[in-house]
């Protein structure tokens, strides 16, 4: 049984970023909320609009980093945008409880 068997109260997504292994995160996470443990994404941030909302309608909890202030460090180093991780930044703060 998740969680059951260990006392857990929570379970974290991450290591590799929980949008890689979106759909299986999910899951999980449905399974964990009905069994009254938490779900924390530990993520970059770089998702689109609908799988965002997927992710998060089951996190009870996130971590998304903020590893720079500019498109070029993005581009360059993280091969991501800026604009994506601000954006999941606002929605997990404007239409989520988390």
């Amino acid at each position: 049984m998740l969680g059951q068997n260990t006392g857990s109260r929570s379970i974290a997504y991450t290591y590799n970023d929980p949008v890689i292994f979106l759909e299986y995160a999910v899951d999980v996470a449905k399974v964990a909320r009905r069994r009254g443990i938490k779900n924390v994404a530990v993520t970059a941030g770089c998702i689109n609009a609908a799988a965002r909302e997927e992710l998060y309608t089951f996190m009870d909890a996130a971590n998304a980093d903020l590893k720079a202030f500019t498109e070029t460090f993005y581009k360059r180093l993280c091969t991501g945008q800026l604009g994506a991780v601000l954006d999941t930044l606002a929605y997990l703060k404007h239409n989520t409880r988390v």
